[in-house]
């Protein structure tokens, strides 16, 4: 077949699959058009060479970018690189070379030490200072991890796979480690202005790369039942000594649900945390509440992304989730970083009603115990 014969029938087959996109895809859902592209396809058209390395072009979404149109531009990005045939190499090349503004440069950052919620976030803000800045996040180095903290790393990837993000968040160090390639800390660690970096735009890039199962009630059409998803930190959390800043005690939660959620509609809540609890679960069990301990990592991310109504602990975990949820209501507990532009922030006087409450159990004598045994 005559390289023009292939360049039509390429045409021809992303105007079907453009069409079948538009009709298909009308709500928003996660498309990954380049799987339906013919592979011969796909890698001649995605893959372009420059400077003697391969990689995929960069693409720009709008803000308003739902699934149809993130699909509908991957197939057109596809039509316009679509190499050429050099007759004297007898080797295909890009049909529009790239500009100099593509070759952008490579940053890293230094992989944190926490859980995973802390380490994906930490990759997500530098991720996003990089795409704000037309520089490429090659991902995040354990150049100062010792080995306890490397073996780590393996968890981070599984839910990094998990939530299908392998392809945009890496572990990676430059040749040679130079310190010069890394993005010092101050440059995009400054969660007061997170709200900054992650724009709707960028969130919408990173939910393209992701599969989100819709269960939200306009997408399920579950008879109007809203999905609630709760997440609450404990584990190594407690209200006594190292960390108690952080521990939100049962009434936290209860009052926020009883505070916040509608009245009139029927909703279905969903408790995610840990079996190893400061506090006993019974105060939830007496309620019609669904409890989810020790769930795997990237089910409780999915069900964080897709509910109707996210409440969040004071966690990375819970927060770095909730950020990429698009429709839903977020109850934000007040913690280090600044609300997104559009979540509700839970009000002084639930606030007060948990100081009190910690105040209570720091008091109590396994709390001391507690704080003894740490000592």
């Amino acid at each position: 077949m005559t390289y023009a014969r292939q360049r039509i029938l390429v045409q021809v087959t992303v105007l079907v699959m453009m069409m079948a996109t538009s009709l298909r895809y009308s709500s928003q859902l996660t498309y990954d058009a380049w799987s339906s592209v013919p592979t011969s396809f796909v890698e001649q058209a995605s893959l372009l060479h420059t400077n003697g390395s391969y990689h995929r072009p960069v693409m720009a979404i709008n803000a308003t970018a739902d699934a149809r149109t993130i699909a509908s531009r991957r197939i057109a990005l596809a039509v316009e690189t679509l190499p050429t045939v050099n007759e004297s190499r007898g080797a295909w090349e890009p049909a529009h070379p790239l500009p100099a503004s593509h070759h952008r440069r490579s940053v890293y950052s230094k992989c944190r030490t926490d859980r995973s919620g802390s380490v994906i976030q930490d990759m997500l803000l530098a991720h996003a200072y990089a795409y704000r800045n037309n520089l490429t996040y090659a991902g995040a180095c354990d150049i100062d991890l010792g080995r306890s903290h490397k073996q780590r790393i393996a968890a981070h990837q599984q839910l990094i796979r998990d939530i299908r993000l392998q392809d945009v968040l890496k572990f990676a160090c430059p040749p040679n480690k130079k310190r010069s390639h890394f993005l010092r800390t101050g440059q995009y660690r400054n969660l007061a202005t997170v709200s900054d970096l992650w724009t709707a735009e960028w969130r919408d890039l990173i939910r393209s790369f992701m599969f989100v199962p819709q269960n939200h009630t306009a997408a399920t059409g579950n008879d109007g039942v809203l999905t609630v998803a709760v997440h609450i930190r404990r584990g190594d959390i407690t209200p006594c000594g190292k960390h108690s800043d952080r521990y939100l005690p049962n009434s936290h939660y209860l009052s926020i649900l009883d505070t916040h959620l509608p009245k009139d509609q029927p909703v279905q809540v969903t408790v995610y945390s840990e079996t190893n609890s400061f506090e006993p679960w019974s105060d939830f069990e007496g309620r019609p509440y669904q409890l989810a301990l020790d769930t795997n990592l990237a089910d409780v991310w999915s069900a964080i992304m897709s509910a109707d109504y996210v409440v969040t602990s004071k966690s990375s975990f819970s927060i770095t989730p909730a950020s990429l949820n698009r429709h839903g209501t977020v109850l934000y507990t007040q913690f280090f970083m600044r609300p997104l532009r559009n979540w509700t922030v839970v009000g002084d006087r639930i606030v007060s009603q948990t100081r009190r409450r910690i105040a209570s159990l720091r008091a109590n004598s396994s709390c001391a115990i507690a704080i003894e045994n740490q000592q």
